[in-house]
């Protein structure tokens, strides 16, 4: 049994909604913002490299991770379709989904080495950093093949990766 293909606005709510309480959660006030950015913005740098695992767990076409993150993003997908249609009346519609650049192996061997070190850092982040961690990687993983967001950030971040996978046996592009 197969989870159905697509995304729709419940799963880009559930993706907004950790984004949105993770800058809520991290905000210090425009004040203390202005006076110390570089300060402040380094305590985003958690929740952004757990986004990009999730978004690279969301690239993955077959095996556990991905089969695990179809089916996490399809239940996200009807717990925000629920959420629209009895929480403010609104309808379960589906949305354009982007066109990710495939991974090849070296892209999907960096994937799994960098999703065993964020499974890593989310054991030992303690109370601190953990809601920022599992918020990222919700985020990430039902934002990151999204139309929208899929051509500014997904391309990039495979390309990346692949790129580091074909460098690893020392082979070329």
């Amino acid at each position: 049994m197969n989870a159905p293909q697509g995304i729709t606005y419940g799963t880009l709510v559930i993706g907004l909604l950790c984004f949105a309480a993770e800058l809520a959660d991290w905000y210090p006030g425009l004040k203390p913002l202005r006076k110390a950015p570089l300060k402040y913005l380094a305590g985003l740098a958690p929740f952004a490299a757990m986004w990009a695992v999730g978004a690279l767990m969301a690239m993955c076409a077959g095996g556990i991770v991905g089969w695990l993150t179809d089916w996490f993003v399809w239940g996200a997908g009807w717990l925000g379709d629920g959420a629209l249609i009895y929480g403010v009346g609104g309808e379960r519609q589906a949305v354009a989904q982007g066109l990710s650049q495939p991974l090849t192996n070296g892209g999907l061997a960096m994937t799994l080495i960098i999703l065993t070190i964020a499974v890593i850092r989310m054991k030992r982040a303690g109370d601190n950093l953990g809601w920022s961690h599992k918020r990222g990687i919700v985020s990430g993983a039902t934002l990151g093949l999204s139309a929208g967001v899929a051509a500014v950030v997904a391309v990039p971040l495979a390309s990346a990766v692949n790129m580091a996978g074909a460098w690893i046996p020392g082979g070329t592009l």
